[in-house]
């Protein structure tokens, strides 16, 4: 029983250090479940997502698997964060969250990491890469084309 009473312990502690190097206590703030994506141009657009971790605001990150939303002209979609999660838990492990934004939609069944390449070149139209910080500026909506 000891032993097992250690291995949990040693194995909550794998789980709950690394975030707990990122100091970020989330109780008792606003909770945003959601980040709202407003498409004010005139064209359909696909919006994609992704929550892996980026080092800097440089990178950008691609892979196959990611499900583009599209959004008709004057629509909008709310992107939630997992059903218990929120976005402020969510920035807690990682500083930024990016948005791409593309002319058209990529095909899952040949996706390639030269073929997400190339397609991000020909069809990205805009990157957000956005900071916690960044959002709450923008009220937690992103519109496309940006506004100045």
């Amino acid at each position: 029983m000891k032993i097992r009473k250690n291995i949990l312990l040693i194995g909550f502690s794998l789980i709950a250090i690394p975030f707990m190097a990122f100091d970020c206590d989330c109780s008792g703030r606003d909770k945003h479940e959601c980040i709202t994506f407003v498409n004010k141009s005139n064209i359909e657009i696909y919006v994609s997502w992704s929550t892996k971790p980026i080092s800097t605001p440089n990178d950008t990150i691609t892979y196959c698997g990611n499900i583009e939303t599209p959004l008709i002209p004057d629509s909008k979609f709310d992107f939630g964060y997992g059903v218990i999660d929120t976005w402020d838990d969510f920035f807690c492990a990682r500083p930024y969250v990016q948005f791409m934004v593309f002319s058209e939609s990529y095909s899952l069944e040949d996706c390639t990491e030269e073929y997400l390449k190339d397609f991000t070149e020909k069809h990205q139209l805009k990157r957000y890469q956005l900071t916690k910080e960044d959002l709450d500026r923008m009220n937690w909506t992103v519109v496309y084309p940006p506004e100045e």
